[in-house]
Parts: structure tokens; sequence; C-alpha cells
């Protein structure tokens, strides 16, 4: 589906100065990574399945988790596929570079074929330019999947490294699955004491006091009440299930719940948020907050990362670099993925307005096929029910 190599680094590739500082950390000498990343693109142009890829490399490699039992390995349309990821150690200072060949068998499963881990030890020489490049060997171990392994096929021998030492590897919080279950669980509410549940609650829907999840008593004749629902101007209090929690709460305000949940689960662990489609079912400004608790120093003190994809060109100037966005473009039936700092060097000019123009080709609206829709529609506006009706022999 790609015309070119599916690239995606975040590692910043612009200079970080006093400016545009604050939605980036330091990870080695001075070597920055992201913590906010947004992939923009029009409707088709591939954003969801670069979110999916991710998410495979994640569970695949760093996770190891088994190919075949990874729901996003449905992004990998073909026989063959070749990964080269890349993976910093803070404790060690260690960078790693796993090159592996994956293949379906006959069986249409999903099977390691070859597998080489590259690593070196980062020096006070390591910087942007440098930090990939393992020609020195004198400085870089290699290892090789062992051909006769009791590894099972669909495992990873990366996992020699990162079990190695026991350590907690980095969690991912994939939030995409909202968008098709968009229900509030009463488990993600009891995360969190009652005064940050309430704060969210507020900044949602002012009118409510407060959402709490309901612990009941082994004896309960009622299984079914998970949750307490308390309005402002009211004293009573009311205890639904997951599903009737939808006639006092908005799909909005629920999933807005979950969000924040999810949000503040990365930012105290350090982790990965992902989330396809941000702008669905919330006010811009709700979008804003969430970006700008992970762009925060203050808040975001584990060096957590949003990962989002939009539609909304106008969330974009909101961000102080041009690195940390990727433009998702279908031109010709091939997707492109491109940084927005390798398309446009100027920073004078908002990156809404250069989104809209065309200048990137394949983000702009198709005025063809607008004009095309526009005409079928007028022609069919100007078709009643009574014409139809005469047609097809009805008085």
């Amino acid at each position: 589906m790609f015309e070119d190599l599916f690239d995606f680094s975040f590692i910043t590739k612009q200079n970080v100065t006093r400016l545009n500082s604050t939605s980036v950390h330091n990870i080695f000498n001075r070597i920055h990574a992201m913590n906010v990343v947004a992939l923009i693109g029009k409707n088709a142009s591939g954003k969801t399945m670069e979110l999916n890829l991710l998410i495979f490399v994640f569970r695949a490699f760093l996770h190891n988790q088994p190919l075949n039992h990874i729901d996003s390995k449905y992004a990998l349309v073909g026989d063959e596929f070749l990964f080269k990821t890349n993976y910093f150690d803070e404790v060690h200072n260690m960078l790693y570079e796993l090159h592996s060949k994956i293949i379906k068998n006959e069986d249409g499963e999903l099977i390691f074929e070859e597998e080489t881990i590259y690593s070196k030890k980062l020096t006070i020489k390591a910087n942007k330019s440098n930090i990939f490049d393992l020609n020195d060997d004198s400085h870089v171990n290699v290892e090789r999947r062992p051909a006769n392994s009791l590894l099972p096929e669909d495992n990873t021998y990366f996992r020699s490294i990162t079990k190695k030492d026991n350590v907690e590897l980095t969690r991912v919080f994939d939030f995409s699955a909202f968008n098709n279950m968009n229900l509030l669980f009463s488990e993600m509410m009891d995360s969190y004491d009652t005064e940050l549940q309430s704060a969210i609650i507020t900044y949602l829907d002012p009118t409510i006091e407060y959402v709490h999840a309901f612990n009941q008593s082994p004896d309960s004749e009622n299984k079914n009440d998970l949750l307490e629902v308390k309005f402002k101007r009211s004293d009573k209090v009311v205890r639904v299930n997951g599903i009737k929690i939808f006639n006092y709460l908005s799909a909005g305000t629920i999933k807005g719940v979950n969000l924040f949940n999810y949000a503040f689960n990365a930012l105290r662990s350090g982790g990965f948020l992902i989330i396809d489609e941000i702008e669905n079912h919330f006010h811009r400004a709700i979008v804003q907050t969430i970006i700008s608790f992970f762009s925060d120093p203050r808040i975001n003190k584990t060096h957590a990362t949003l990962i989002f994809t939009t539609h909304y060109p106008q969330l974009l100037d909101t961000f102080d670099r041009n690195d940390d966005i990727y433009v998702s473009r279908r031109v010709d039936d091939k997707t492109y993925l491109d940084r927005f700092c390798d398309q446009i060097r100027r920073e004078d000019i908002k990156k809404s307005d250069i989104y809209e123009s065309g200048v990137l080709n394949g983000t702009s609206p198709m005025f063809e096929a607008y004009d095309k829709l526009r005409s079928v529609a007028v022609k069919v506006a100007t078709v009643t029910d009574r014409d139809m009706a005469r047609k097809d022999g009805h008085k």
C-alpha cells in the first residue's frame, strides 16, 4: 500500500530550543524524543493502517506477543515483510537495532524466518546524525536467531533482550477500540481517587456532581448496578449499569471519561497512548486539553507519548514544532507518510492553512468528486416522491 518505506521515528529532527522544548524530552546527550505525535490526513489516506502497524511493532517486538495473537496483524497485507526497528535502553544506555523477516507459511500464519539483533553502547559522541550508525563493527555486537531454537516460530528473538533484566517495559494504551465501542467501565472509574474523577466529570459536563463506581455487597440483589450518578441540583443518586448510563450521560461525556482515564494511566506509567480520530465525539477544546497534558512537563513527568490521528488541520496550529506531525496522503492508490518538517520548512505560516491549501498534494478535498456529487444531488433532489409514484403507475 505504501509507495515508499513505512518510516516512523519518535526522535526529533528539528533543533530543540527554549521556545519549542516543552513537548519533547531528552533521552541521551542532545537527543530528544517527542511527547506528542500527530498523524493527519483526509479519509482513506491510510492513517488507521499506520496506527495498526505501530501497534503491531509494539506488541510483537517490545511486548513479545505471538504474531498470530496480535489483532493488528491484519495490517500486514502480503506474504513477506521486512522490519527494522530501533530501541533505546535508558538504564544501560544501549541502542538496539532489530532486523526481522516475517513470512506467511502454507497455513497463512505469520512466522519469523530470520532475525538479527545489533547492539551498541552509546557514548558522549552520539548525536542525531550518527545514533543509528552501525558500521563500526568493533563496537557493535551481533546476535542472530538460532536456526534450531526452542523459541516458537511466531515469537521474536528480541525477547532475549527484553526479558534479560526483568525490567518493566513501556506500556501501550490503545484507545482505538472506543471508536466502535463506547461503554463506561466501573473498573476504570475505580483506578483513581474521587477528586480526580469529579474534576474530569465537571470538565466534561458541569451539570454532574460525580459518577462513581459502585461497590456492591456480596448479597446484593441487583448485580447490574455498577455506577452511581449524581447531578448537582438534585439530592437523588442514581445507580445504573454500563448500558443505562447513556440515559444520563452523553456519548461524548462517556468517551471523555474513558479517554481521560486512559490518558492518566499513560501519564502515570510513562507509556504510549494511541488514539484513532481523537476529535470523534469531542469539542476541539477537550482535544487540546488532552494534548496539553502530554506537552506539559509539570504533568507529564514520566515522558509519556501521545500518538493520535485526526482529520482537523486546526489542531496542528497548537503545535510549536513541525517534526512531531506526520502527513498521510493517498495519491494514485499509493499511501505516502511524510514528516511535516520534510515538506514545509517555513514556520511563519499557519500549519492548517498550508495543509488545506493543497500544497502537499493529496491533502485537500477532491473538487472533481465534489462537483460530480453535487450535480447528482441536484438531479436527485428535483425528483419528488410524487414524480416517483407517477413513474411507477401509482396515484
